[in-house]
Order: structure tokens, then C-alpha cells, then sequence
């Protein structure tokens, strides 16, 4: 059963927010408002982006659901999460320090720190 933050989302279209500093640390900081989900890829569609090598286009999505933050495959992505294949369509929580690989390109989930402080 989806909250009213994703009925909400849906109802206006939205599946995530991208928030970007302008002036000091605009290198260094954004931020990811997930509502319902967000993609991650290569391409400008993708709100998460990594390096090209990664593979083309969507290759997986960061899901909010009522239980916390899940990390989902797409079809044709080389997904890995905790050392663990992710066959298509399937997710996996995210916990802090989860390290995932989409084909060679490697990321770590780790807890919101603020740059500077």
C-alpha cells in the first residue's frame, strides 16, 4: 500500500527530485529527493548518473517503499549488491555501507553526511 507521499508523486508525475547548489559547493553537493523512485544510468534521462563504461542507458532504480530504500535491477543491467547478482526486476534494501557494481562502475551507500561539516 503506497503512502500519501507516493500518491501524491503519481498524481503529479513525479518520481524524484533533483535539488542542485548554485554558488559555494555546487560541485560537491546535490541532492536526491526519491518520492517513488528514481533511475540510475549513463544517460541525462537517469537521475543518478555513472561513467559510460557502466553499460547504456537505465541500469537500475533506487525505490522508496514503505520499509526503507531499495536498490532495483533493470533488464540488461550487470547489477550487483553486497557481492550478490540482481537478476532483472529484482531489489534488494539498502543499508549503509551496501556496496553495489553496475558492470565495472562501483558505488557505496553511505549514511547523509553534509560536505563540510
Amino acid at each position: 500500500m503506497a503512502d500519501e507521499v507516493w500518491r501524491m508523486a503519481r498524481r503529479l508525475a513525479l518520481r524524484s527530485v533533483l535539488i542542485q547548489r548554485v554558488g559555494n559547493l555546487a560541485e560537491d553537493e546535490c541532492y536526491l529527493l526519491v518520492l517513488r523512485w528514481a533511475e540510475i544510468g549513463t544517460t541525462a534521462e537517469q537521475e543518478v548518473l555513472l561513467p559510460p563504461a557502466a553499460g547504456q542507458g537505465p541500469l537500475g532504480r533506487l525505490v522508496r517503499g514503505r520499509s526503507g530504500m531499495w536498490l532495483e535491477s533493470l533488464p540488461g543491467a550487470e547489477l550487483q549488491a553486497g557481492g550478490i547478482a540482481l537478476a532483472a526486476a529484482r531489489a534488494r534494501a539498502i543499508e549503509a555501507d551496501l556496496a553495489a557494481n553496475f558492470g565495472p562502475a562501483g558505488a557505496t551507500f553511505v549514511e547523509h553526511r553534509q560536505c563540510g561539516l
